[in-house]
């Protein structure tokens, strides 16, 4: 009978956990409930509200962007001639040399030469590669000489120009300025193909030789009698120089081998010929188109004149050019003028040429002038009557001076202008 207490107590014990237990449930359900529930807010509130200029960042980067192409398009736009006003300056290092004294013992005098040699002609390549045309540097007598200097380019040059170390004797030294395919005539020259035209060599003489090299080293050497006759095949010296009359056979000559070069046999206006014993510079044009003014030069071989070099008239560096062709051609030939510079300028009918030579009572119609050709300001005009007249403004007013002859009037238009008009002037 005393169980029965027992028992109840196990009972309300086992009660006391249920409920325990049910509220342990129910506190694990709430816990679950929330946990499942959190991952339903896929986009945080803040996100949401996110402005949309903020959102288009990267827009505002690409307009960043474009600015600077737009930078870069004004610099492309800069005027070409604008660049070109500040060149880069180039720096020329001077050619080393060696004198007697700096020579190691060990090394033979022949091989100082040709180094020093080498170095002479690489610097004075360099030179004429910077001066050459506008100084007009030629050859004369088969050595390089500046025309407008009326001097031999030497050593001493070529130090002053930075192109070369000193120490050197220029007396010691030439320049030559020489075809390098007569050079190739003597056997024991080696000269490369680029070299067969008008090159910069030096020599010296070294013993009973000369010793010669290029800016790329020895092509060899020369005995005495081998470099003199070398350099007499660049002599220009072919007699006087002097200007042709109208009245001789080598006039008419010259002009036949003309036509037959041209293979149109016309009357020629010509303005003057100046020739020595082998070449004739002349400068003509056709009577029927008196503004298309030609230079030709001719060589005589055997009194048989063959055109050597046609439309000069088109060098704009005349000296060198000439010079380049014709390494032999005596320069003093060329008139001091350069048609090259009034092309496009020359014309044949000018209203205050006329009305000058009106104004001096000189003509009543304008068909009386037989012949006139001029530039801008200054004019060379032949009446039916034969009379010349040179024409130019003076003072701001038109002025035609009578002339004596075709002589007398390019001195007067020279006088006026300081130029020489000879190939307005018609040879008469």
């Amino acid at each position: 009978m005393r169980q029965l207490p027992i028992k109840r107590m196990i009972i309300v014990k086992h009660k006391k956990w249920r409920n325990i237990s049910l509220v342990l449930m129910i506190l694990l359900l709430l816990i679950c409930a929330c946990t499942e529930q959190t991952p339903v807010v896929e986009i945080p509130p803040v996100q949401e509200e996110i402005p949309l200029e903020e959102v288009k960042t990267p827009v505002v980067e690409q307009e960043d962007l474009s600015e600077e192409v737009d930078v870069q398009t004004e610099v492309e736009e800069i005027p070409l001639e604008e660049v070109e006003e500040v060149p880069e300056e180039e720096v020329t290092t001077p050619e080393k040399t060696q004198t007697e004294e700096d020579k190691p013992f060990w090394q033979s005098e022949s091989t100082r030469q040709v180094n020093n040699l080498t170095s002479i002609a690489t610097a004075a390549q360099s030179a004429y590669k910077k001066n050459g045309m506008v100084r007009a540097w030629v050859s004369n007598n088969g050595k390089l000489y500046g025309y407008y200097e009326k001097d031999y380019i030497t050593t001493d040059d070529l130090v002053k120009g930075g192109f070369l170390e000193s120490g050197l004797s220029s007396s010691e030294y030439q320049i030559l300025y020489v075809k390098g395919s007569d050079l190739t005539q003597f056997s024991n020259m080696s000269v490369s193909s680029g070299q067969m035209g008008l090159t910069v060599f030096a020599a010296t003489l070294y013993g009973n030789e000369y010793l010669i090299a290029s800016d790329s080293g020895k092509i060899g050497s020369l005995s005495k009698a081998d470099y003199t006759l070398l350099m007499s095949q660049y002599s220009s010296s072919h007699g006087d120089v002097s200007r042709l009359s109208s009245a001789s056979a080598d006039y008419t000559r010259i002009l036949n081998f003309i036509s037959l070069y041209d293979g149109v046999f016309e009357e020629y206006a010509v303005r003057e010929i100046w020739m020595d014993n082998k070449y004739a510079v002349v400068t003509f044009s056709s009577m029927a188109d008196l503004a298309n003014i030609k230079q030709y030069i001719l060589r005589n071989d055997a009194n048989f004149w063959e055109v050597v070099y046609p439309n000069v008239q088109k060098e704009m560096m005349l000296i060198p050019s000439v010079n380049q062709q014709l390494p032999d051609f005596n320069l003093d030939l060329l008139p001091s003028y350069n048609i090259y510079s009034w092309l496009g300028k020359i014309v044949t009918e000018h209203d205050g040429a006329i009305a000058a030579l009106f104004a001096e009572r000189v003509i009543t119609s304008a068909d009386e002038v037989v012949y006139l050709c001029g530039v801008t300001n200054y004019v060379y005009a032949i009446l039916e009557n034969g009379n010349r007249y040179a024409i130019y403004i003076e003072d701001g007013n038109w002025t035609a001076t009578y002339a004596t002859s075709d002589y007398n009037a390019k001195n007067i238009l020279e006088e006026k202008s300081g130029f020489d008009f000879g190939f307005l002037i018609l040879d008469d």
